[in-house]
């Protein structure tokens, strides 16, 4: 050091070099005073000599000034922590700005005074604020080639409680596996953060309604506090509450009996954590119909809030209000409710104070909605229906808000079907009380409100302009669906990568600007009566709730609205279950080669099974103007053949070419919801490269698809070999030869690269192909292209969730593949398929089918289809034509043949400027009757997988 500084003498530098080492020990000074004296000010002094140039120790100078008050915040008056913890606030701002500039932004210095911010800016109640910059610090930790773990857990632990705070499950849920991969893999030195971290990560697995990954992580933080030798209050209120979550009735006793035991033998102990075992102790003997237990337990939690920390209060009173419930004690449900609601607002007013929305934080808004939603069920049982939608009215604005905060498809799910029980009891209140009062008003709130209440995240999706999105963007997100399937096969392998993908596209997607609450004008009474007037089309929209249904029937041509109560609606999905079977049972080509008995039978039980669901689904027969129907279903009635529903009984055989369906006569297409219509109806005219995109791909196999389900859980890397298509070749050569304006991929051009990069440039997308649905993994749902080894690789599949990275403009797709329409349901979304996928990337419509269709007959059905296209008619009229010329054939009658296409989306014709039955004229009349024509011939919906 010395014959350093020597030289720097000779060299002109030695001031400089005096200088640093003065700046040092002013470092060591500052440090000395903040951790052994605690002298914040004698620091914060020694602090500011050292802050002037550009460099290094300006930015650790501004780290540790940030930490002195920081460290006031936590350690001192209470009355100033708000104040320090903006000073701080400050002192890091500039602290990253200087690190940044020196050091580069992806530096761990950085990260850490990203960190410290959060923690300050959550101390402020800037949710928002700490967010980013923890997503910020967590990237930079996930990137680093020797990365800091004890601060990245840090970071996460913070970043855990934001997603928390703002209910985000797809942050939480990727944050939560993060933090749980690296406990599992980095020994935490200090027992205190050990703990820290296993009860963060199982409390917020807990929050996301994951009691079973939550439990292992409890269960550890417990023995751990125990090994410490603390007390472990926090803890035990946890586990039960998983045990109550879990139903594991057992271990729930056991554990209350041992910490009402450590309780009485502990007479001083915190009265926060106290308080709130007390609550889980109330919670457990209330889902346990124990009222009068849980109320001595809440009482008790009561008195303990009230004298020391009351921000539990709300929820406590929330439960408190339900007790008085189940006692008919109204005014002392109200009273609670009441009390909680102004804790929360104590600016609210009246009676019946109502919060205002910019007055919660992120973390009220779930008790917020619990209390207006409680006492909401209290007025409209007290017969004050209106006071009653006045809480309601603001319950959904609420969750608005909370949809507001999220990002992801999958954080939008979560909500939505924790709220969906609210939605539903609020459709009954607007249904009766329109019933009580002949008020039609409230049937179009109630139908409003029914479709608010669905594909809410397929809306979010369709409003995004893909077109613009960064192709970075595009990248990650090809590389999260890519990583998903991976993992599902080998997590060990894949999990790590994907949890910093998924956190990776959240930071992403958190530093664009949010799209604000979603417009509802989409689902008004007035844009619905817009979209039916023109054709005089009739709308049927079912909302199934968990105790009741409701059918809202719209008029479109006198522009009136009725309603029907749909009862024992926890019938349905077996009822409708029964039908597709009984009709798939049942079939038959021209004539049945059963016993005269045993058909008889199935043919009795087609009948008998159709007609019980449509009794169940139409008290009344439709109007006579009802021709031209456009269905939303919803729940199980998403897989439901409406157009073969009998609509009557028959005497003798049943003679399937002359029966009396539902499609009779009508037009029948299918909607997720009006708002998704009125998208879809509502987009700008678009120009295409290409009229048709068509793929026959090749496979060397005898597989079928539905009978590699457990191969394709178990690896997806080596798919049994699926069988040979032998008709999908002929059919696009035939395409080919007749279609002037097409692109068409046989053989091994029929690959997936070729599909993803040319899928956006065409007018009609055909899919002639194997699929496989999974109903429990939507996102493991594909169709197949071309093999070319001896099994199915992943490379050669596209699977649903590779579609959320397509930006598609087609105005037709034809899946033609098995059972393309089916998925998963999610209460408040819609169902996660095949079709619906396509409809996210942008197909203004979508033919799929509900089950395996027969080769030939659907080979008639869609040619049909087409040549009504041809002459001119919309896409709903030309599909009902052609399946009413099956079913009153002879060959093809029974309805499997031709009741399992479905038509979702735009029903208008499929060339612009063409619709109502008009014809064509001149030389372009000839060449586009022959483009319809001739995709009739490539639309042969085989009997796919």
């Amino acid at each position: 050091m010395r014959f350093l500084l020597i030289l720097l003498m000779f060299s002109g530098l030695a001031p400089l070099a005096g200088q640093r080492e003065e700046r040092l020990a002013a470092l060591d000074a500052g440090d000395f005073l903040l951790n052994e004296e605690q002298d914040y000010a004698g620091a914060r002094a020694e602090y500011a000599t050292v802050i002037g140039p550009l460099d290094s120790l300006t930015g650790l100078a501004q780290h540790q000034l940030g930490l002195t008050y920081h460290r006031q915040c936590i350690y001192g008056e209470p009355a100033g922590a708000f104040d320090a913890a903006v000073a701080a606030s400050v002192a890091y701002r500039e602290a990253i700005a200087t690190r940044d500039a020196v050091l580069g932004p992806n530096h761990q210095d950085g990260a850490r005074s990203r960190r410290n911010l959060a923690a300050m800016l959550i101390v402020q109640d800037k949710w928002e604020e700490a967010g980013t910059a923890l997503r910020e610090a967590t990237g930079i930790y996930a990137a680093a080639a020797r990365p800091d773990t004890l601060n990245w857990l840090r970071s996460l632990s913070n970043l855990l409680e934001v997603a928390m705070e703002q209910n985000d499950y797809r942050l939480g849920m990727s944050a939560a596996a993060t933090t749980g991969r690296l406990l599992n893999d980095f020994a935490v030195v200090n027992p205190d953060e050990q703990l820290a971290f296993e009860y963060g990560l199982a409390r917020a697995y807990q929050a996301f309604d994951q009691p079973s990954l939550a439990l292992p992580f409890a269960q550890r933080a417990r023995w751990q506090a125990e090994s410490i030798g603390y007390l472990p209050l926090d803890e035990l209120n946890l586990l039960l509450i998983l045990y109550t979550d879990l139903g594991r009735v057992e271990e729930q006793v056991e554990l209350a009996e041992h910490t009402l035991s450590l309780l009485e033998a502990q007479p001083t102990l915190d009265t926060t954590a106290v308080a709130l075992l007390h609550v889980s102790l109330a919670r457990m003997h209330f889902q346990a119909d124990r009222p009068a237990r849980a109320r001595i337990h809440a009482d008790y939690a009561y008195e303990l809030m009230q004298r020391g920390d009351q921000r539990w209060l709300p929820t406590l009173l929330s439960l408190r209000g339900n007790l008085e419930l189940i006692s008919d004690n109204a005014y002392g449900a109200h009273a609670a409710f009441k009390e909680g609601l102004l804790l929360l607002d104590p600016a609210a007013t009246g009676d019946l104070p109502r919060p205002h929305p910019d007055s919660l934080r992120p973390d009220q808004l779930d008790v917020a909605i619990q209390l207006l939603g409680n006492r909401a069920a209290l007025l409209a049982n007290s017969d004050r229906p209106l006071e009653a939608l006045a809480d309601y009215e603001l319950l959904f604005l609420l969750q608005d808000r909370q949809r507001e905060q999220v990002s992801f498809e999958d954080s939008y799910a979560f909500l939505s079907q924790e709220l969906h029980p609210y939605f539903d009891r609020a459709i009954d209140l607007l249904t009766s009380h329109a019933a009580a009062t002949g008020e039609v008003s409230f049937l179009w709130d109630a139908f409003e409100l029914s479709e608010r209440a669905k594909a809410y995240g397929l809306v979010r999706t369709m409003l995004q302009d893909r077109s613009q999105r960064h192709e970075l963007e595009n990248r990650l997100r090809r590389r999260i669906a890519e990583l998903e399937r991976l993992a599902a096969a080998d997590s060990n392998a894949h999990q790590p990568a994907l949890e910093a993908a998924q956190l990776q596209l959240d930071r992403m997607l958190h530093a664009r600007p949010r799209p604000g609450l979603l417009q509802r004008e989409a689902a008004d009474g007035k844009a619905v009566l817009s979209l039916l007037a023109p054709q005089e089309k009739v709308l049927l929209a079912y909302h199934i709730g968990a105790a009741s249904g409701h059918l809202f029937t719209i008029n479109g041509r006198d522009s009136t609205i009725s309603h029907q109560l749909i009862t024992e609606v926890d019938s349905l999905a077996g009822r409708v279950e029964a039908f597709r079977a009984a009709t798939a049972e049942s079939a038959y080509r021209r004539k049945s080669l059963r016993g005269k008995e045993e058909q008889a039978r199935l043919d009795a039980s087609f009948v008998q099974s159709g007609l019980t669901l449509y009794g169940q689904l139409f008290h009344s027969e439709l109007p006579a103007e009802a021709t031209d129907l456009i269905i939303v279903p919803d729940g199980p009635l998403a897989v439901l053949p409406f157009a073969s529903l009998p609509t009557d009984s028959v005497a003798g055989a049943v003679n399937y070419a002359d029966f009396p369906y539902l499609q009779r006569g009508r037009t029948l297409t299918y909607a997720h919801s009006t708002q998704v219509l009125q998208q879809q109806a509502g987009r700008s005219a678009t120009d295409y490269d290409i009229d048709l995109l068509a793929y026959a791909p090749t496979f060397g196999g005898t597989a079928n698809p539905k009978d590699t389900r457990a191969v394709a859980a178990a690896n997806l890397r080596a798919l049994e070999p699926l069988r040979s298509l032998k008709f999908n070749g002929p059919e696009v050569e035939y395409i080919a030869g007749l279609f002037p304006d097409h692109q068409v991929h046989r053989g091994a051009a029929a690959n997936r690269e070729n599909f993803l990069a040319e899928a956006g440039r065409a007018r009609i997308i055909h899919l002639s192909t194997h699929g496989f649905v999974d109903a429990a993994r939507p996102a493991l749902s594909f169709v197949a292209f071309t093999q070319a080894t001896d099994s199915l690789q992943l490379e050669e599949m596209l699977y649903l969730n590779d579609l959320h990275t397509l930006n598609l403009r087609a105005e037709l797709a034809v899946l033609s593949a098995c059972e393309t329409s089916l998925g998963t349901y999610v209460p408040g979304e819609h169902t996660s398929s095949l079709a619906s996928a396509f409809t996210a990337a942008g197909a203004r419509s979508t033919l799929s089918t509900l089950w395996q269709v027969d080769d030939e007959a659907t080979q008639v059905l869609v040619q049909g289809f087409y040549r009504g296209l041809a002459e001119g008619l919309r896409r709903d009229a030309a599909l009902a034509r052609a399946q009413a010329e099956q079913a009153g054939g002879r060959e093809f009658a029974h309805p499997y043949y031709w009741a399992g296409l479905t038509l979702y989306g735009e029903a208008g014709p499929l060339v612009p400027g063409l619709g109502g039955g008009a014809g064509f004229g001149g030389w372009w009349l000839w060449g586009l009757l022959g483009v319809f024509g001739l995709v009739g011939g490539f639309l042969l919906l085989k009997l796919r997988g």
